[in-house]
């Protein structure tokens, strides 16, 4: 009895195994790698392998969710036209890297050529880490988009047909600060698109929204999809003396909402988020990264 069950655990895990992705297991074996390792020279060398290795997988449309990996999220839009890709790891105590990949798909694509389903069944935007700051008034290109680790992808039209692909991200800026950023994606005229005046504040448009607070601090900002809005902690300093002073802010029990109206996000200041609605645990996918045990500073009270 022993020996068959035994034999039959063998055929199990030989046929898990065989049904796996051998591409797919090649890069889990280089992330955990990267992430076990101390050294930031190891940490280089694994980070340029995974790129190449998931830019090859992503380009051969591999089907592996790579949610599944730790600090990875995999999206896909409902129209199933784009997915983005996201990592983030810690290089050293003060420093994050981002990266991942974006495919959007190609309306051109003929579904017959053998080349074109290999090579132009997407266009594939890689997101690197960029030191330079982002603005709140610029239209990106595929080249230099603002990398963040994205969670969250809601598929929005507006009256001409345009299709927005609005994504919700965090940041780990540094050791003392961290952001959130809701951005925006399209394609027009063949070309990718990152930022579009569709969040509209107080009779002012921005092309995305940027939020910074401190590294000890967590902020919500998710998606509503009962009341299509998107929600966020209002943040504000311990002071008035602490004014612009980014890493001081936290949220201070209210909420601020953006509602989709008439092909635009509208900003709505002081919400009630549990309006109509019984209260229930955060909708977050994964929760805020503490940057340090302890504060590296000490709120006026």
């Amino acid at each position: 009895m022993k020996n068959t069950i035994l034999f039959s655990l063998c055929i199990f895990f030989s046929i898990s195994s065989f049904g796996q992705d051998k591409d797919f297991l090649a890069i889990q074996k280089n992330w955990n790698k990267l992430l076990r390792t101390d050294s930031e020279i190891e940490k280089d060398h694994y980070h340029k392998s995974l790129m190449g290795l998931l830019g090859n997988y992503v380009r051969n449309n591999g089907k592996e969710d790579f949610s599944q990996l730790e600090n990875f999220k995999d999206l896909h839009s409902p129209d199933s036209n784009l997915r983005i890709i996201t990592y983030f790891f810690q290089k050293n105590k003060d420093e994050f890297v981002l990266g991942g990949e974006l495919m959007a798909w190609n309306p051109k694509y003929d579904g017959k050529s053998k080349d074109s389903e290999k090579w132009l069944a997407f266009y594939s935007s890689t997101l690197i880490q960029k030191n330079s700051k982002i603005t709140r008034d610029t239209t990106y290109s595929s080249s230099d988009w603002p990398a963040a680790w994205y969670y969250k992808v809601i598929q929005k039209e507006d009256k001409y047909g345009q299709t927005y692909y609005t994504l919700i991200g965090w940041i780990p800026k540094n050791r003392i600060s961290q952001q959130k950023i809701v951005d925006v994606f399209y394609l027009k005229n063949d070309k990718l698109h990152f930022g579009a005046p569709i969040f509209e504040r107080e009779g002012k448009r921005e092309y995305r929204l940027l939020y910074e607070y401190g590294a000890q601090n967590t902020m919500r900002l998710s998606y509503q999809e009962d009341k299509d809005q998107i929600i966020m902690d209002h943040l504000s300093p311990p002071g008035a003396e602490y004014h612009g002073i980014y890493e001081y802010y936290g949220p201070d029990f209210s909420y601020d909402a953006f509602r989709w109206e008439e092909g635009r996000w509208v900003y709505y200041p002081d919400i009630d988020i549990d309006e109509g609605l019984s209260k229930k645990k955060s909708d977050f996918d994964k929760k805020d990264v503490i940057l340090e045990e302890t504060p590296v500073y000490t709120p006026k009270e």
